[in-house]
């Protein structure tokens, strides 16, 4: 998970929670459970795993291909409390719209309950009112139009809402697939309106594969956040495997997560549940009663450890991310790690052989250093800012390197397949364009506010799960990511780390608590009988999915998935022929933000010399 290139071993823990994912707009999400599939070696390209660059081609044309198609079916729905008060004027756009898709030319739309129907409080009655059958919400269609939807029914129990455009007409949808068709590494599109609605992006869409799934639950390894609330997840055929639930997943699978960059993942109601509810919802019902067996049988399912997708065959997995490898190889030399006091504070873009680094302004100090591909630490200094697109230029002294190619495309197509080489030139991570690029009208900032310092890292914990056995020590029943890759297997029984008896997860926390990362321990343990004596090296816990401060917006931008830490921006993501199409700039809670190549090209020479607009008095 960490982004440098460190020779540490590591074992890591799951920081997985069963906590409720909020919209941006309503209130909680409602948990609950899709049907088992096979991974076979015959099985179709939209569930295998791409080996090489051909493999990604194909896969960019999938993508390319089903998000044109089902973009134009993906709204914005509007909370009945902010349509049904007289009193509040309705805004144009914001975090009062979530996410909806048609699913019928007549305008049918599914989403979810939270979403169209959530209650408005009265002040006069001190209740709830609820959204009923007959309301009318606001809906954004996808060419930016505001039209009226009329609520029919929902099912709360598991968060699922229907409503239909009032105005007669033929809309594009997006059909439901065939009950139980789901397949696990299947690829899967997730569109939505993350944040609300805004009309300069309109629909962002993330890549990602189905993790796991049983007969009421599909679970993606998509980017996720509040204002996806009620928007679906599609397979590269153009058919919706499901509509958004809630965050409750198998600790397994947030355990797996958390070793392949995927944060903020959801469950999804599946067809099955769907096509169960919806004679109800389109007779206008909305029943209030909750039927606990379902969440008694999903429960019973995770707590058996489930089936999960191999970590390696995730989005963002070794066997992916490693499909790109031939093409990140000419970027090696291309890439700085500027640095703090003790760890990096963001990546670096070469943009000269005379020792020009572009790289995120808000984020470096006067004098920065930077760590070269080759490891060495030199000193560099600030030639230039612009403080509209947060860019620093860099300069080392006498030195020769190797600047970054550019890519002479000036479009940027959602669905093109990218990735984030790192400082050996190895992808960090990969994904897609998620919006293409745009441009805003400001105003825009004049002078650069520095962002807040990152944290110490804290040491990567055990990727493990088990319990406790014998007063002997933790049995374990679950490992992956370094814990797997260490040799730590199911049937192991840890028995002491650091001379310490461990017997329970709490107990492991607690030990490796006050560590820090370089610190070495000894884990004791036995297997088959036999002791086991490990001495891991502890490696800092650098990737995190958080924003790292407020994101600003820019001038011109397109967005990206790929999971970047804020420490991560600055550097180039390259398209699948090995050209920039641009530099990381910020990470936000459902992707990251780049500037176009296009827009930093002509910004180069001026920041040499310190001839930016925003240094210009």
């Amino acid at each position: 998970m960490t982004r440098r290139t460190y020779c540490f071993v590591a074992i890591t823990f799951s920081r997985y929670r069963l906590h409720l994912i909020a919209a941006l707009l309503v209130g909680t999400m409602i948990p609950v459970a899709v049907a088992r599939g096979n991974d076979g070696a015959s099985a179709p390209f939209n569930v295998s795993t791409p080996g090489n660059v051909d493999g990604l081609k194909n896969l960019q044309a999938q993508v390319k291909r089903v998000l044109s198609d089902i973009l134009p079916a993906v709204v914005a729905v509007s909370s009945s409390a902010a349509s049904s008060n007289p009193a509040e004027k309705l805004p144009m756009e914001g975090d009062r719209f979530a996410t909806g898709v048609i699913i019928r030319s007549d305008g049918l739309i599914l989403s979810q309950h939270h979403v169209s129907h959530r209650g408005a409080y009265d002040d006069e009655t001190g209740l709830i009112v609820w959204g009923k059958s007959g309301d009318h919400v606001d809906v954004i269609l996808h060419d930016g139009r505001h039209v009226e939807a009329e609520l029919l029914g929902a099912f709360q129990h598991a968060d699922l809402s229907l409503l239909r455009i009032r105005e007669p007409g033929t809309y594009p949808f997006v059909p439901l697939a065939e009950e139980n068709s789901v397949s696990l590494g299947e690829w899967v599109v997730k569109p939505g309106h993350p944040g609300g609605y805004q009309k300069s992006r309109g629909v962002v869409s993330r890549l990602g594969r189905v993790v796991y799934h049983n007969h009421v639950n599909v679970i993606p390894d998509c980017m996720i956040t509040g204002g996806d609330s009620g928007g679906p997840i599609i397979n590269l055929n153009g058919q919706i495997l499901g509509i958004n639930l809630n965050s409750a997943v198998p600790r397994s699978v947030s355990l797996t997560a958390s070793t392949v960059r995927a944060d903020s993942m959801l469950a999804f109601s599946t067809v099955s549940k769907i096509q169960e509810q919806m004679p109800t919802m389109l007779a206008g019902g909305v029943p209030r009663d909750i039927d606990f067996r379902e969440w008694d049988e999903r429960n019973k399912f995770y707590r058996e450890v489930p089936d999960v997708l191999p970590s390696q065959s995730w989005r963002n997995g070794e066997q992916v991310t490693g499909a790109w490898r031939n093409t990140t190889l000419g970027t090696q030399g291309c890439v700085v790690e500027v640095l703090g006091d003790r760890y990096p504070v963001a990546y670096g873009t070469i943009v000269g052989s005379e020792g020009w680094v572009l790289t995120k302004a808000s984020k470096i100090g006067n004098n920065p250093r930077c760590r070269l591909p080759g490891g060495e630490i030199v000193s560099s200094r600030v030639t230039g800012v612009d403080a509209a697109f947060d860019l620093a230029m860099l300069k080392i002294d006498t030195r020769k390197l190797q600047p970054i190619e550019w890519s002479s495309k000036q479009t940027h197509i959602a669905g093109t397949l990218l990735a984030a080489p790192g400082i050996a030139g190895k992808p960090v991570a990969a994904g897609i364009i998620s919006v293409p690029a745009y441009r805003l009208k400001g105003p825009f900032p004049k002078l650069v506010e520095p962002a807040p310092l990152p944290a110490v890292p804290a040491p990567l914990m055990p990727e493990i799960l088990g319990k406790p056995f014998e007063e002997q020590g933790f049995a374990v029943s679950f490992s992956t990511g370094r814990a797997a890759k260490l040799g730590i297997r199911p049937g192991d029984v840890i028995s002491e780390i650091d001379g310490r008896p461990t017997r329970s997860l709490h107990d492991i926390f607690t030990i490796l608590k006050g560590k820090s990362p370089g610190d070495s321990v000894n884990v004791v343990l036995t297997r088959d009988g036999r002791r086991v004596e490990h001495s891991l090296t502890l490696e800092p816990e650098l990737y995190r999915g958080d924003t790292g401060a407020p994101s600003q917006n820019f001038p011109a931008l397109f967005e990206h998935d790929i999971p970047l830490s804020p420490e991560e921006c600055g550097g180039p993501v390259i398209g699948l022929d090995g050209k920039a199409l641009g530099i990381t700039i910020a990470r936000g809670a459902y992707g990251c933000k780049a500037i176009p190549a296009a827009a930093i090209q002509p910004l180069i020479d001026a920041l040499k010399t310190k001839r930016s607009a925003a240094n210009e008095p």
